[in-house]
């Protein structure tokens, strides 16, 4: 959850031929590589960096590391495959734009790429993993800001208190349009980023004298922190924005990716090693005895840590709910206008409305007249809100929101990340792949149909179809491990 890289970028088109533009035509003005870095950092930096400790303490910290450096080399070659199918399909959207003489965007979606990928069915699907994603992101930061700020507010609910936490911030940003969401985003990443910080360094100099804590492993329980470290550092829903905001540059794409991807890992792996250094260490073994959270044992530190570990939790919370909100409120407002355009359901609703309004009595009919403009203006944006918000709080309201974090923030990590960014982008990968292979296709990546495809000279991860199936089979062996763990978990429960 960070903010959007600034207006300004590079301007640039082909310097020589250094310049990998895959294919396109560069555009005109191009954003810079540490714009889409920050943009990378600022959206992965967030409530998973609070989940991490509670899942690897078990294990200490090597165990934790090497299951970092894994997710990450394994998210960060599936994102360079998904700005690799992108790339693709962007080449023939640009391909039809010329032959129809038609402006379309530079941006495009999951749900787009699928499509071209596997059809309509295909792009459903797609949409529903990106739903199912959200709402369990949003159940996981509800909950997460209700236990946070219930510390300041004991009297009040956790989750009405989480409710309206994440209400107040998706409403004031969202009304604030695209440039208000920026600015509040930046902010929030800032003082983010400040106040971990202080964290670190506050906790270090606790620590700093005994680091045995360090030297606890147990590596049987490094594969339980697997979904959790995987939804930690995706980032892959930005890809179409961070290929379209670096004018689709190959070189550039690429080096954005992998120090994109770095960073957050760097900065993850300080974490584990402080939080857990203290709290398998003797300085928190008496925290760690009656508190399971790691979090929770630095909060207990007191003193200006403990204010400086609260805020940097209800940051990170802030900045998570931002980023997943408003994404899916944009997705909300284009199904919901649409909905609600002449001849929709908008229209058939007013309709009944009127019908029913004049049959029954007069003044009801000037009631309806009288609430369809502002229906119409702010219909939508409501009802679009409301979509994003209702599913989450009304599950944080009847689940134990003490348990509920962890559940749907490893629930979102184990099942709906491996499949939608495992599994889709070597899968996708190799249909563009193979159709090339099939039509033998040069540099301008479309085949006899006109599908989009990805020759060899468009690749943007090597080692052929062996390490698309290796990456495949990996997150599949995710997605099915955990399937089987909770499958018999819940046999056992019921026998």
């Amino acid at each position: 959850g960070g903010g959007a890289p600034g207006a300004t970028g590079e301007a640039g088109g082909q310097a020589g031929g250094g310049d990998e533009t895959s294919g396109l035509a560069p555009t005109a003005v191009r954003g810079s590589v540490l714009g889409a870095v920050a943009l990378i950092t600022g959206s992965t930096i967030g409530c998973g960096i609070l989940a991490l400790p509670t899942r690897t303490a078990a294990a200490g910290f090597v165990p934790s590391a090497a299951v970092l450096l894994a997710a990450s080399a394994l998210l960060m070659c599936n994102a360079l495959l998904l700005a690799e199918v992108n790339m693709a399909c962007l080449r023939k959207r640009r391909a039809q734009a010329s032959v129809s003489c038609c402006a379309l965007s530079d941006v495009v979606s999951l749900p787009e790429m699928a499509a071209e990928v596997g059809g309509s069915a295909a792009a459903t699907a797609i949409s529903a993993l990106y739903l199912a994603l959200c709402y369990a992101l949003l159940v996981a930061f509800v909950a997460k800001a209700g236990a946070t700020i219930g510390a300041f507010v004991p009297w009040v609910s956790p989750a009405v208190a989480g409710t309206a936490f994440a209400a107040t911030l998706a409403v004031a940003t969202a009304a604030g349009g695209t440039r208000g969401a920026d600015i509040i985003n930046r902010w929030l990443t800032a003082a983010l980023l400040a106040a971990f910080a202080v964290v670190m360094f506050g906790v270090f100099g606790i620590t700093m004298s005994d680091w045995s804590g360090l030297g606890s492993v147990a590596w049987a329980a490094a594969p339980a922190a697997a979904p959790i470290a995987m939804q930690s550092l995706v980032y892959h829903d930005l890809v179409p924005v961070i290929v379209s905001y670096l004018g689709a540059d190959r070189r550039r794409v690429r080096l954005a990716m992998v120090l994109g991807s770095a960073l957050p890992l760097l900065m993850m792996l300080a974490w584990e090693g402080v939080a857990l250094g203290f709290f398998l260490g003797p300085s928190g073994m008496h925290l760690a005895a009656a508190l399971a959270d790691p979090v929770d044992a630095l909060t207990a530190i007191g003193g200006a840590v403990a204010v400086a570990v609260r805020s940097f939790s209800l940051l990170a919370i802030a900045t998570s709910i931002l980023s997943t909100a408003l994404g899916m409120y944009a997705l909300w407002l284009s199904w919901t206008s649409r909905m609600m355009s002449i001849g929709g359901a908008g229209t058939s609703m007013w309709n009944w409305l009127d019908g029913r309004a004049s049959t029954v009595r007069k003044v009801a009919l000037a009631a309806a007249m009288a609430l369809r403009r502002p229906w119409r203006r702010y219909g939508a944006r409501v009802f679009a809100m409301a979509c994003v918000l209702a599913p989450p709080a009304a599950l944080a309201a009847c689940g134990d929101i003490s348990e509920m974090f962890m559940a749907s923030f490893e629930f979102a990590g184990a099942y709906v990340t491996s499949l939608l960014f495992g599994c889709f982008p070597p899968a996708a990968a190799w249909v563009l792949r193979s159709r090339a292979a099939r039509t033998g296709d040069g540099a301008t990546g479309k085949d006899g149909d006109g599908a989009a495809s990805t020759p060899k000279s468009e690749r943007e991860l090597g080692g052929g179809m062996v390490v698309l199936a290796t990456l495949l089979g990996v997150a599949l062996t995710l997605f099915g491990t955990r399937l089987a763990r909770d499958v018999g978990a819940a046999l056992m429960g019921g026998a």
